[in-house]
């Protein structure tokens, strides 16, 4: 079932299937999904989105050192987000700055951190990895203002040092979601060719907190959603809903068909999609429609028979082809349901086949004779 889920809002609108789950399956004021909510019922957030992306600790990975280390990180984002904290290992104590810049090299967020040393001996400049070092957890509060890439780099004082993996780095790009991920960082390798060489180290920032920006709601709205149901009455296509309808045929909209009701004039798949109060657009199934001769004898250029009328374990099928053409053969529900579908080709001449009906339910069926370019249907009813 698709659906088209609408809300406004002062900031990001995010979209759960439960109103506990951690990641929105989609964002924003209109979204068109194929997810299925949870009994029909959807829940939206305002800038409520919260995670962890990145390794937890330095010691995910195998090696490493501390050092004045230049590269920066590079990350997206999806919506406007705010970088709360992270997990630093200080080989050495002072002050560092980090900077955010965009894509265009604007810098638009900037924090300073007195850092005091994590290492369990204190040294400047380039030390060994310290596997007892348990590091220290930063309030960064790095604003990402807009959807887009950035980059974080580090700016030293005369002393102080960070640390960062170069050894056993595997994972990027580290996601958190389809909402943010850390996507590498611009280390520079000796042979410019060499494309994959930032994915053997991870810089600086271990367990990274982020929020989308914005004042969150206190509690996620619940939106149900009750999807259309088509029903038929011989041409007539009803809908269950009196108003907001949209009928479409074979995925196209049909102009002017807003009614509750509709009259199809031909064969094909029809679905009506629904305009809720709340904005949400709403679905139906497909119901496949397969037109009735409305003159008599149209069938007889082909001599279309079936029997026995009415049936119980198989349907005969004979008709004559004047030519040799494709053919599709096809037995619909009265629901619109499609529950035999054959396709051949077929001799120019007599054509017979028999159709096991043993495992459908009783009721009445259209059966569809597709030869070549003409369409041909006739009433079977199954009976038992």
């Amino acid at each position: 079932m698709h659906q088209q889920l609408s809300g406004t809002g002062d900031g990001n609108l995010f979209w759960y299937k439960n109103s506990n789950d951690a990641l929105p399956f989609a964002y924003g004021p209109l979204v068109s999904t194929d997810v299925a909510g949870t009994n029909n019922t959807y829940y939206a957030g305002l800038n409520d989105f919260t995670g962890t992306v990145g390794p937890a600790t330095k010691n995910i990975f195998t090696g490493g050192g501390y050092n004045q280390f230049t590269p920066g990180i590079n990350v997206y984002t999806a919506v406007p987000t705010v970088i709360e904290s992270a997990r630093l290992y200080i080989g050495n104590p002072g002050v560092v700055t980090f900077n955010v810049t965009n894509s265009d090299g604007i810098t638009v967020s900037t924090v300073t951190i007195n850092a005091a040393a994590t290492r369990t001996t204190l040294q400047p400049g380039a030390q060994a990895d310290d596997p007892n070092d348990q590091g220290r957890v930063y309030n960064l509060n790095l604003s990402l203002p807009a959807a887009g890439n950035y980059t974080i780099t580090p700016v030293y004082d005369a002393n102080v040092t960070l640390y960062r993996n170069n050894t056993g780095v595997t994972g990027y790009p580290f996601k958190l979601g389809n909402l943010f991920s850390i996507t590498g960082n611009n280390a520079v390798p000796d042979d410019a060719s060499d494309t994959t060489y930032y994915k053997g180290y991870y810089y600086y920032l271990y367990d990274m907190q982020v929020k989308s920006a914005g004042c969150a709601s206190a509690a996620r709205v619940a939106v149900t959603v009750t999807q259309p149901v088509i029903t038929q009455a011989g041409s007539i296509l009803k809908s269950n809903f009196s108003t907001g309808n949209q009928w479409y045929l074979d995925g196209q909209p049909i102009t002017g068909a807003t009614g509750q009701n509709y009259t199809a004039l031909q064969s094909g798949k029809y679905t009506v999609a629904v305009t809720l109060a709340s904005g949400c657009v709403v679905q139906s199934d497909v119901l496949n429609y397969a037109l009735l001769a409305t003159h008599p004898g149209t069938d007889t250029d082909i001599g279309l028979v079936i029997f026995p009328q009415p049936a119980d374990n198989e349907i005969n099928v004979l008709f004559t082809a004047k030519t040799a053409d494709k053919l599709n053969l096809q037995l619909i529900s009265s629901n619109g349901a499609i529950v035999f579908d054959k396709k051949q080709s077929a001799d120019a001449g007599n054509f017979s086949t028999v159709i096991n009906t043993s495992n459908f339910a009783p009721g009445t069926y259209i059966l569809k004779v597709v030869l070549g370019s003409k369409v041909y249907a006739k009433k079977a009813v199954i009976v038992r």
